[in-house]
């Protein structure tokens, strides 16, 4: 049972770094949405990143780049399942 699970996986992984490398546009969005989305949580929890700033500004700020990095987030997601489903009818 645990290796059918396994095999599943191992073939849905496939399929989406299959993916990737064949769109880029694809790719890119994943990449600037998981960038936007790691510098809002760096500049949330180390204060030393924005050098003195006061602590509701950098909670805003990172809020804002939080938000924005998960709306890159799903329009990557809309992306890959054009593609997939660009692949399938393929």
């Amino acid at each position: 049972m645990l290796n059918y699970a396994l095999l599943k996986l191992n073939k849905y992984v496939n399929s989406f770094f299959k993916i990737l490398s064949r769109y880029p546009a694809v790719m890119l969005r994943l990449l600037f949405s998981i960038v936007f989305g790691v510098t809002g949580l760096v500049i949330i929890y180390i204060p030393s990143v924005t050098n003195g700033a006061d602590v509701n500004t950098r909670l805003v700020f990172g809020a804002l780049l939080l938000i924005y990095g998960s709306y890159r987030f799903l329009t990557f997601y809309q992306e890959y399942k054009r593609a997939r489903r660009y692949e399938e009818d393929l």
